[in-house]
């Protein structure tokens, strides 16, 4: 870590209640007094203390794009005006889900949310797969596809897969 945050009360205001990497790993972070407590996404236990200085605590904004939960693929990106907070939350990110569909519960506490951060993606024939059985997902960062086998890239649709060939798109965004 720099010496970006001068004191506790800075660390605790910028990190507090957000996404870290730790060593690598994506967790979630509490800051009490001197100590950051840090447990990996998706789940509610394991928590373990660390002081708010080390430096294998990694603050910057980890890499963002699509999430893979509950049957859909979710697109989250940064919010332009995030403020004095580091690091990502629900509060400084905008989330779309293809297809229109709702925002599943608990997405930036899960296990997808970590998967996403680390780029851990099936690959087209797998995402394809599952999309066909609920209602979308994601191959990629940038790449989904849905259950009527559209692609997307980011939050945009942007063609089909016919017979086994991309088709480039013409028609409205639906």
């Amino acid at each position: 870590m720099d010496e970006w945050f001068l004191h506790e009360e800075d660390a605790r205001t910028r990190l507090n209640h957000t996404v870290i990497r730790y060593d690598g790993e994506p967790m979630f972070i509490a800051i009490e007094d001197e100590v950051a407590h840090i447990r990996p996404l998706g789940r509610s236990s394991g928590w373990q203390e660390i002081d708010w200085a080390d430096r294998r605590l990694d603050h910057s904004s980890p890499p963002l794009g699509f999430v893979n939960k509950d049957g859909t693929a979710t697109y989250v990106q940064r919010n332009p005006d995030r403020r004095w907070q580091a690091s990502v939350h629900d509060g400084n990110c905008v989330v779309e889900v293809i297809n229109k569909g709702d925002c599943p519960p608990r997405l930036f506490d899960s296990r997808a949310f970590g998967d996403m951060i680390k780029g851990e993606y099936p690959s087209y024939e797998e995402a394809r797969d599952i999309a066909l059985g609920y209602n979308a997902c994601a191959f990629s960062r940038h790449l989904a596809v849905d259950n009527r086998e559209r692609l997307w890239c980011a939050k945009r649709r942007i063609g089909i897969v016919r017979d086994g060939e991309i088709v480039r798109n013409v028609g409205p965004q639906s």
